[in-house]
């Protein structure tokens, strides 16, 4: 009976015209974002090798330079520095997350070191528009088609009379339900997975993925998710068509749901966070900072006078170096400060987010491609270790007046090392944004299951 069902859900999808247009757009929208993503995958990591070895051979220009005059030291370490521009993620071909907002490169010299972003080399207009890739494509397209697809599952039925007459013949309804669901849901599905394949291969085809290591299980992981979300809107669409009588009803709420869900919940997220968990801006902190390096050079320059010692006496000295040490507290509580602020702040909107699938789907899709978050916080820390390495490196090796000149090898210079999430950890981090779309998932088929248990199809 099951069977019987299942085939006519099938059969009915497939010979309708929606059926034929969710096909090709589903085609065509996975491939031209396949398409773009790979393209601007493949131009960012081709600069980013050629930015990395014309900076290595003008270090080592550099070095030889100031070795033939006897100043390689601030040459290497005050004047030229290591420069490395940051390769693109492996999956961000097809999941771009972050990775437009993240810097294109970093600089590290002895004392000043910093992260260079992208400013106006990529086309300034192209931050008006998002990025198609396969998260902006499967969250707002697909749940949309979703609905699409099932909002007259019930009501739809029980307007033509194909209902009633179904279940006049002592048909389950659970079997009608669950046939409903499973039909729709593969005929829905089996495009997606389609379209996602040729998108896949033609990355794949263009040297911009490597199904190799850990790529393959994060990417298989990243479809399931992606069908789990497409499940969600699938399986509203039959609880609300279970819950009304009339079609139009049933796509009206659909699409209200739709429009909270996509476009109110994670937009107002961020907004509503900063209201309730206000804090400082970095300008501010700035200021603050500036406040504490005036003061504390004040305090310096009243030394001689409050004390009557001599400017370069020992307990002067003594006093600056107190000074200098509770400067650099200050300085770094300021730090600290803005760190905690931005990390409520940024908690706060992700909590938030979650009230919306679609800000669910996209945690767990760039946390698994490496390009969320968490690897913009892998990335900071990277920097801060080459910072502090860089300056504890110079200030080993920096002449002294006993040694006017020391020798270094090139390889004593510090590098960036961004270690990757492995997928375990990944895998982790989106753990609980999978289990938030599997209860939804389970919600709307018991509400769609026990509303059509007492259904009326008069």
């Amino acid at each position: 009976m099951f069977l019987a069902l299942l085939r006519k859900e099938i059969v009915s999808h497939v010979l309708t015209l929606r059926f034929g247009v969710t096909f090709i757009l589903f085609l065509l929208l996975v491939f031209a974002s396949a398409y773009v993503t790979t393209n601007e995958y493949r131009r960012d990591l081709d600069e980013a090798l050629a930015a990395n070895r014309a900076a290595q051979a003008d270090l080592r220009r550099a070095y030889e330079q100031g070795r033939d005059t006897g100043d390689n030291f601030y040459t290497v370490f005050y004047r030229q520095g290591r420069k490395e521009s940051l390769p693109p993620p492996p999956l961000s071909s097809l999941v771009q997350g972050l990775r437009p907002g993240t810097p294109a490169m970093v600089q590290a010299r002895a004392w000043s070191s910093e992260m260079i972003g992208r400013g106006g080399e990529q086309n300034p207009l192209a931050g008006l528009l998002p990025i198609p890739d396969l998260v902006y494509v499967v969250g707002v397209v697909l749940s949309l088609l979703a609905i699409l697809f099932a909002f007259d599952a019930v009501s739809g039925e029980k307007e033509a009379g194909t209902l009633r007459l179904m279940l006049s013949n002592a048909v389950p309804r659970d079997q009608v339900l669950l046939a409903k669901w499973v039909g729709g849901y593969l005929v829905l599905v089996a495009p997606f997975l389609i379209a996602v394949f040729g998108g896949v291969l033609y990355a794949w085809w263009k040297g911009a993925l490597t199904l190799t290591g850990e790529s393959l299980p994060r990417l298989l992981v990243i479809l399931l998710i992606a069908c789990l979300y497409i499940s969600v809107f699938f399986t509203l669409s039959l609880a609300v068509s279970a819950l009304t009588h009339r079609s139009a009803t049933a796509l009206f709420l659909c699409l209200l749901i739709w429009v909270v869900w996509i476009l109110v919940i994670p937009n107002l997220a961020p907004v509503v966070a900063k209201i309730l968990r206000p804090g400082y801006s970095p300008r501010k902190v700035d200021q603050e900072k500036a406040a504490v390096r005036s003061e504390i050079r004040l305090r310096m320059e009243r030394l001689t006078l409050t004390t009557g010692k001599l400017s370069y006496g020992t307990e002067i000295q003594e006093a600056r170096d107190k000074l200098e040490r509770e400067e650099e507290r200050r300085l770094q509580q300021w730090d600290r400060f803005l760190e905690d602020s931005i990390r409520r702040q940024r908690n706060l909107t992700a909590v938030l987010g979650r009230l919306s699938p679609a800000a669910c789907w996209t945690y767990a899709a760039v946390a698994l491609a490496d390009v969320g978050p968490g690897s913009f916080r892998r990335l900071e820390e990277a920097f801060r270790k080459l910072r502090a390495e860089m300056e504890q490196v110079a200030e080993s090796i920096r002449p002294s007046r006993d040694q006017p000149v020391r020798s270094f090898k090139l390889d004593q210079v510090p590098s960036l090392r961004v270690a990757p999430a492995s997928f375990r950890d990944a895998a982790g981090e989106a753990l609980n944004d999978i289990l938030i779309l599997a209860i939804l998932n389970a919600v709307f088929f018991m509400t769609a299951f026990v509303r059509f248990l007492r259904y009326d199809v008069r």
